[in-house]
């Protein structure tokens, strides 16, 4: 059996602008919202990085930015322990991946900050394979670096599109809610699964 997840707690494209508003309040976060809003789809699909764009996205703000800002904007981004801690558990016996609309710089940064991407058998960005998770090649790409099945894998995300996919391809799906974060009764559906992990 193979996990594999959304990562819900460090994905939206909203999260970069917002804290670099915090970390530089004298620029308007609408004005960082517009701008950043340009690149939010060429970054999710690799077609440009987050160095490359950024000169360019500092002229449009209308102000220079060290990338060292850039990094404490991406590490400020809020981690789920609690979450964290199934996925410690779940890795002792099962392959837990990541499937994230994300870019490689960001993601790298946040997991390696916290010392956490030695728990993921695999992880499988939209910026990796130039694809989203509105489309089934994410899936697919996420499953053959593990040589898993949809049937015997699970995925769970917390927006509801994003589970439509991965269930027309035979994946058990499971809806997170990341505002009541229920860590429980997620550790309950995965045993009804026949997924060991404690309740």
């Amino acid at each position: 059996m193979e996990i594999i997840w959304n990562d819900y707690n460090i994905s939206a494209y909203t999260h970069v602008p917002e804290t670099l508003h915090k970390l530089l309040p004298s620029i308007p976060l609408e004005r960082l919202m517009e701008c950043y809003s340009t690149y939010k789809t060429p970054l999710m699909l690799g077609q440009v990085t987050h160095y490359s764009m950024w000169d360019e996205f500092c002229s449009e703000v209308g102000r220079e930015i060290s990338l060292s800002i850039l990094k404490d904007a991406f590490l400020q981004t809020p981690i789920n322990f609690e979450m964290i801690d199934l996925v410690k558990e779940l890795s002792l016996s099962y392959l837990v991946g990541i499937i994230s609309n994300n870019s490689i710089e960001r993601m790298n940064i946040i997991l390696e900050y916290h010392r956490i991407n030695e728990l993921f058998s695999s992880i499988t960005l939209s910026s990796m394979v130039g694809s989203t998770k509105n489309t089934e090649t994410i899936f697919k790409k996420a499953l053959e670096k593990d040589s898993s099945k949809p049937f015997s894998s699970v995925f769970i995300d917390n927006h509801e599109t994003c589970l439509v996919v991965p269930q027309k391809l035979g994946f058990k799906t499971y809806l997170f809610n990341p505002v009541k974060n229920d860590v429980q009764r997620l550790r309950k559906k995965l045993n009804t699964w026949g997924i060991d992990v404690t309740v």
